[in-house]
């Protein structure tokens, strides 16, 4: 692999926190959406929309990844949003 700076780092142990969400009072949702990212997104009733974002495996996706970075930006809260 190209990116990959020593083999030994194939099998690294990673601990990601964990929190339980039975004893707490979050609440959220979950969008997806089947269409054109750029498209849908840019829409003025888009702007501001989301508190957080998730992008994985996604803007390898995009013909120009800058036009993803605007629209991602769009979207996001200014007041704290998180990508």
């Amino acid at each position: 692999l190209w990116n990959e700076v020593d083999r030994s780092f194939r099998f690294e142990t990673v601990t990601i926190p964990d929190k339980d969400a039975h004893g707490s009072n979050m609440t959220g949702s979950l969008s997806y959406t089947i269409a054109d990212f750029v498209s849908l997104y840019s829409q003025p009733m888009y702007q501001s929309y989301y508190d957080a974002i998730v992008t994985c495996f996604f803007l390898d996706t995009a013909t120009n990844v800058y036009e993803y970075l605007l629209v991602i930006q769009h979207i996001l809260s200014p007041h704290g949003g998180l990508w």
